[in-house]
């Protein structure tokens, strides 16, 4: 039994070389961001210090796990004293909405300061942003603007949340890491839901 041989072969797949000033870029982006939005909540902390209420800053200054490992006390002898810890924790977390705030909007503004320096990249860089663009599929910064205002919002408040939650359910010791898990899936979970709007770029 003979065969025809396939006159038609398909074409062999071109493989893209990889590009690495796009990972060079997208790596020192990412890190100007951390960088940056540490720096402006410090600056906001500095700023507001002789601005507002002595409370208000003592607030902005506070480290919410520290305070509520502070407040969570010595270690429980009954289940009455645990539960009452623990309530005292997720309470203490509950109050401290301003240091997320401030974290939040530090993030946020160092989110859009870094766009606003992308708008002045190289042509040739694959991570400059036009500044509009009714085509989806170009990198702008007015599309990134609006879905970022609502990404670190929802990622301020699920990390509020989780971080309510977690203060209860943690034993003491471990609410440094358990807060720092809330935050990174608050800032998951937002990501995947304003991803159905559109994509950040």
């Amino acid at each position: 039994l003979h065969l025809p041989e396939d006159e038609d072969p398909l074409p062999p797949v071109e493989i893209e070389p990889f590009d690495w000033l796009l990972v060079l870029q997208t790596s020192s982006l990412t890190l100007a961001r951390d960088l940056l939005g540490k720096i402006v909540q410090q600056c906001v902390e500095i700023f507001s210090k002789a601005r507002v209420p002595k409370w208000v800053h003592d607030e902005l200054i506070k480290h919410v796990s520290t305070f509520a490992e502070r407040m969570r006390g010595p270690p429980p002898r009954t289940w009455r004293e645990a539960l009452s810890a623990r309530y005292t924790a997720s309470r203490a977390v509950l109050m401290s909405t301003i240091p997320y705030v401030s974290k939040t909007f530090g993030m946020f503004v160092a989110d859009v300061v870094v766009d606003a320096a992308r708008l002045c990249f190289p042509m040739s860089w694959r991570s400059r942003l036009v500044f509009h663009s009714d085509d989806p599929s170009v990198a702008c910064f007015t599309t990134n603007f609006k879905l970022k205002v609502g990404k670190h919002a929802l990622a301020g408040s699920l990390s509020y949340a989780f971080g309510v939650v977690t203060a209860f359910l943690l034993p003491g010791g471990t609410f440094f890491i358990g807060l720092f898990v809330c935050d990174l899936g608050g800032i998951l979970i937002a990501d995947s839901v304003v991803a159905q709007f559109g994509d950040i770029k």
